[in-house]
């Protein structure tokens, strides 16, 4: 086929194996890109260069910046109730309200933090049926995340030897649930001691069978080689510290230089408790 001249040029089917992605227009003499000609409205091109720049105006690529828009604006939503979330953790303070209902005069401190210093675009998203991200649900899959960051933060800071004492305990919370507090002691990159929290775990068994083999989940999960323990303290219950199947004997069995050590703070309470 032979294409009519412009300014003596005229366009060649060679073209097509060049750029796959070109149509010509034989009513106006002119060529587009595919998404251009077909969903894009009021297009007036001619040439490469101006294919190229009306290329912006098609739907494919205006869907593709909204969808850019909305990624941003979803993060910088998420971003914000992430501080919330961690001025709650460092504080020590509740999330939840006793009732969190739209006439409720205090929804419960998360809901609070949110609703005074949000800005109008994150109010209106907060607002919105959907994507606001602030049910029970989320508030727990957002300390989660925090937590797993904070912990990996702690191990990263042990020495190069990676020699460590587990410590934990256990009680009963408001809701009658068996927690166990799970810490270790270790020397830093600066060679200071330093004693963290490694996190809390529900028992529903308190035998010492059930707590060994938890500690050794513990340290699996968090990738502690269980050959590198060489302490442990406890209480001195007859769970936690009996010579023949308590927990520092089956922790001993697989770590035969893990000492028990009967933990000092118990002792002392044993003591002001015999006194009075």
């Amino acid at each position: 086929m032979l294409f009519p001249a412009t300014n003596g040029r005229r366009f060649t089917s060679r073209h097509y194996k060049v750029y796959n992605w070109i149509e010509y227009s034989v009513s106006k003499d002119e060529i587009f890109c595919f998404p251009c000609r077909h969903f894009s409205a009021n297009i007036i091109a001619s040439g490469k260069t101006a294919v190229q720049k009306n290329h912006s105006l098609s739907i494919a690529n205006q869907v593709n910046n909204v969808r850019q828009q909305n990624i941003i604006e979803n993060r910088e939503h998420l971003k914000f109730l992430l501080k919330a979330v961690l001025f709650l953790s460092k504080q020590g303070l509740a999330f939840r309200g006793h009732n969190e209902s739209d006439i409720s005069k205090n929804k419960g401190n998360f809901l609070e933090i949110l609703d005074m210093f949000a800005d109008d675009k994150i109010k209106l998203r907060l607002q919105a049926r959907y994507g606001h991200y602030t049910s029970p649900e989320y508030q727990n899959d957002f300390i989660s995340s925090i937590a797993q960051c904070t912990r990996q933060i702690i191990l990263n800071s042990m020495n190069k030897f990676g020699v460590y004492t587990i410590m934990f305990d256990e009680t009963k919370d408001l809701s009658k649930k068996e927690q166990m507090s799970f810490l270790i002691r270790f020397v830093d990159k600066e060679l200071n001691i330093c004693e963290k929290s490694i996190g809390c775990y529900h028992m529903e068994n308190s035998n010492a069978e059930s707590l060994a083999s938890e500690i050794i989940k513990i340290l699996s999960i968090n990738k502690l080689n269980i050959m590198n323990c060489i302490g442990q303290c406890y209480d001195g219950a007859s769970v936690m510290s009996g010579q023949y199947s308590g927990v520092q004997e089956r922790i001993r069995f697989k770590v035969p230089h893990a000492i028990y050590v009967h933990c000092y703070a118990h002792r002392l309470n044993l003591c002001l408790v015999q006194t009075l």
